[in-house]
């Protein structure tokens, strides 16, 4: 690594010899001129980008949002990690069932209220310490806005106030989820089980995680 410094810019990293050609005193006093023209602007939207930028309401499905669930569920492929189909009895079955999570998320940001855009279904496994996602699914509208990462943080905060002591989860790839190929290892989950056809994962024990900066809950009910 180099330092150098010239007209007040600092240079930091490899040099070579053809370095001298590009940053010549005009191109270094061109960006020194750049810096006091815009650098506090520069620092102040990045600042901005630091704030809450999405509210969402996570809250438990029920009879006002159970329909909307359930057409997710059947149309969702890309941000879907079983791609499970679910009837609407069958989605209120596991409403209905003991220990179950069932989670819709609402978004909000500068557009709008975006409605329901994420789905997480969990059911007890075979005992009361275990619980088992079902499903796990998003709209593509919200895809690259940490919206995964904030449904995650509600689901472990509600399975926090049970006995739940492991989660069980499962990848079962199509032609269109490969981008969420990897989310579970991201969550921090153990793989268990691997082949062509699916992979098991193992979360244990069961740990809360903060939610993403940019993203303010504002409610965990959906009234």
């Amino acid at each position: 690594m180099t330092s150098l410094v010239v007209e007040e810019l600092e240079i930091v990293g490899p040099m070579n010899s053809r370095y001298a050609e590009i940053l010549s005193p005009d191109a270094c006093r061109f960006v020194v001129g750049l810096v006091r023209k815009f650098g506090a602007r520069r620092e102040q939207l990045l600042a901005r980008r630091k704030e809450r930028q999405i509210e969402i309401d996570a809250g438990p499905v029920g009879e006002t949002t159970a329909d909307r669930v359930t057409q997710l569920i059947n149309k969702t492929n890309q941000f879907n990690l079983t791609t499970r189909r679910h009837s609407r009895t069958q989605v209120q079955t596991m409403l209905e069932s003991t220990g179950s999570i069932a989670l819709a998320l609402r978004l909000r940001d500068k557009f709008g209220d975006q409605g329901i855009i994420a789905v997480l279904l969990a059911v007890r496994g075979g005992d009361a310490a275990t619980l088992v996602i079902d499903s796990f699914l998003m709209s593509c509208r919200a895809l690259g806005r940490g919206v995964e990462d904030a449904l995650w943080a509600a689901m472990l905060r509600r399975v926090d106030r049970q006995s739940v002591q492991r989660l069980q989860a499962e990848y079962i790839p199509t032609a269109k989820n490969n981008i969420v190929a990897g989310l579970y290892d991201r969550l921090g989950l153990q793989r268990m089980e691997h082949n062509s056809s699916s992979t098991r994962y193992l979360l244990e024990p069961v740990t809360s995680v903060e939610f993403p900066s940019w993203i303010a809950l504002k409610n965990e009910t959906h009234e």
